[in-house]
């Protein structure tokens, strides 16, 4: 059999193996093994994709200060914060963004540096010529450098590089964007644990109450003094006091797990937190709401993060209408030949090239185009963004007022609520007041404690709330209020 039959042989099994493993191929990765088998089945993973899935990673080990461990140990609003701060996975995230966008930076900075490229080949030659007759056989080999150099292209590096120095920007704000978030959901979380500690309080004054005036009511009918319909809506009283008091019990332990969770702590740790003060000292000193925007359109860090991802938009455009313009660059070579046969050369070349694109269909044109659009669109989300945060601090500033009055309000209630309950009191066990009368004061008593305890708590967060809403909410220091004057932030 000749030659050139068997490399035709050899030639046409290769073809074949090649044909058949690509059909194999697709048939074995189509994705057909991979979906559910009916609309109505569930998709069951086979056991390949099983064993192929990584293990799950171990969970960070939780920062907790030896003083949470302690039974029953009492924490303030600040360790709160600070171990929330330790612990919330959401400021890692935001920080490692910060960190890959700050080496993206120093990535595109390098276009401004030459670039040099090494390499090492090795080359067998063989050729034939009239059939066989004549055959030269070559072997070479050797290192090579390349260079590589852009000088000078209308403004794309620059635009380049600004455009990562925005977005690291934006990634930064955005970190401070999410500390802000956390401190705000740890304080909401805080302050409904005291709430509910202090709403169980006053259910527990009221249970007191209204015993006793079960006992006063009890007292009277022994005398023949009072109706056996006395001591029924006296135990009514009692029974739904208790309910309350049971009611509020079950919160307390679902807003200490809130509380608990908003630490990053597991929620079976011993922890409880000071009561919610009884008085509240009054802010003074708090500008006009025009002063709050103002500084809020100044610190909001989702704000300064919008205007840098518009600016990192526009350097996008400059970027992108610098591939229309002409470049310059250096490129260089040199290289070192190795011979087989012996011997060796060295080669080298430097020449300076000029680009510019003339025709590409229209493909440059139109990225400009889209960048523009792009980065008005950005813009439009900066001003719609404005916006909201002038809302945000316009209700945050009149609930602030608001609750600020009904801090007022709630003490006058509490003590006329008080008075009234205890004449009323005096009354029916002088026996000139009715059980009606008692029981009717002693409802609008309870009412007004719990209407205290909610203005007390709703004071609180109305701070927390004006604070975050211009963009001035941080970690709190000791006692220190949480509301800033707009010049805090100059």
């Amino acid at each position: 059999m000749s030659q050139q039959r068997i490399a035709m042989r050899v030639r046409r099994s290769i073809l074949g193996l090649v044909v058949a493993s690509t059909l194999l191929s697709g048939c074995a990765h189509s994705g057909a093994d991979l979906l559910p088998a009916s609309p109505a089945t569930p998709w069951t993973p086979p056991p390949e994709l099983a064993a192929q899935q990584a293990p799950l990673p171990q969970p960070a080990e939780v920062e907790i200060p030896p003083e949470l461990k302690r039974e029953g140990a009492t924490v303030d609003l600040p360790l709160v914060v600070s171990v929330a701060l330790a612990n919330n996975p959401a400021t890692r995230v935001t920080w490692l963004g910060a960190q890959a966008a700050a080496a993206e930076v120093a990535s595109r900075r390098g276009a401004y540096y030459p670039r040099f490229d090494f390499s090492l080949s090795g080359q067998r030659t063989r050729q034939s010529a009239v059939g066989g007759q004549f055959v030269f056989q070559q072997t070479n080999y050797g290192p090579a450098l390349d260079l590589t150099w852009l000088l000078f292209n209308s403004g794309g590096r620059k635009g380049d590089v600004e455009q990562a120095r925005q977005q690291l920007i934006a990634a930064d704000w955005s970190h401070n964007d999410a500390i802000q978030q956390v401190v705000y959901s740890v304080e909401q979380a805080y302050y409904d644990y005291q709430t509910a500690k202090a709403a169980r309080d006053a259910a527990r004054s009221d249970l007191d109450a209204a015993r006793s005036n079960l006992e006063a009511a009890q007292t009277r009918h022994d005398a023949g003094l009072g109706t056996i319909a006395d001591v029924l809506q006296a135990k009514t009283a009692v029974s739904q006091a208790k309910l309350r008091l049971q009611s509020i019990e079950g919160e307390i332990q679902a807003t200490r797990g809130s509380l608990a969770t908003a630490m990053g702590v597991p929620v079976s740790l011993p922890i409880d937190t000071a009561p919610l003060p009884k008085r509240l000292p009054k802010q003074s000193g708090v500008e006009a709401v025009d002063a709050w925007m103002k500084r809020a359109l100044a610190n909001r860090p989702d704000l300064r993060s919008a205007q840098a991802e518009a600016a990192a938009a526009w350097a996008n455009v400059e970027k992108t209408n610098a591939e229309r313009l002409p470049s310059v660059s250096l490129r260089g070579n040199t290289n070192r030949v190795f011979y087989g046969t012996g011997g060796a050369a060295t080669n080298y070349s430097l020449g300076l090239s000029i680009g510019l694109p003339v025709f590409t269909g229209f493909q440059l044109e139109s990225d400009v185009r889209k960048a523009k659009a792009e980065a008005e669109q950005a813009e439009a989300r900066v001003a719609t963004l404005e916006d909201q945060i002038a809302l945000d601090v316009w209700t945050a500033y009149y609930d602030f007022r608001t609750a600020s009055q009904q801090l007022d309000t709630s003490l006058d209630l509490l003590r006329s609520a008080e008075q009234s309950a205890q004449v009323a009191a005096g009354r029916y066990k002088a026996g000139v007041g009715s059980i009606l009368d008692l029981l009717t004061a002693q409802a609008a008593l309870a009412g007004a404690r719990a209407q205290d305890v909610q203005a007390r708590a709703g004071y609180l967060l109305s701070i927390a709330e004006l604070s975050r809403a211009a963009g001035r909410l941080e970690a709190p220091a000791g006692a220190k209020s949480l509301v800033m004057k707009p010049e805090d932030g100059q």
